[in-house]
């Protein structure tokens, strides 16, 4: 179920409904996610229990834009939310307290591991 809902990320979005934009931010929403892959970790319940690594590679993100995909990507994981509820999410392109929302993950475990630059 993650795995279709982060399908629906995939590509150039406005991702409004996934991060944080304050009134009169010039920042542009629209970002492009290139990739978002997901892989489970099964792991004995006394070292923590299955663990699940998340890595994106985008042109640029929005503050907090990760830890919202993942907190949300989680969820549907754990049958909270549907796959489907995310691209409700990215069509309302922003955060509107409709019906469903997206979830913020935690910043523990969450890490940057590498940046990409274009030559300038």
């Amino acid at each position: 179920a993650m795995r279709l809902a982060a399908a629906h990320l995939i590509g150039t979005h406005n991702f409004a409904s996934f991060g944080v934009l304050r009134d009169g931010d010039p920042r542009d929403p629209v970002k492009n996610l290139r990739r978002l892959e997901i892989q489970r970790i099964s792991s004995d319940p006394s070292e923590g229990g299955d663990r699940v690594i998340i890595t994106a590679e985008a042109d640029r993100f929005l503050y907090h834009m990760m830890r919202m995909i993942s907190g949300t990507l989680v969820r549907v994981g754990l049958g909270k939310m549907k796959a489907s509820d995310v691209k409700t999410l990215l069509l309302a392109k922003g955060r509107t307290g409709g019906p469903v929302s997206a979830h913020k993950a935690p910043a523990q475990g969450l890490c940057m591991e590498e940046a990409f630059y274009d030559a300038a």
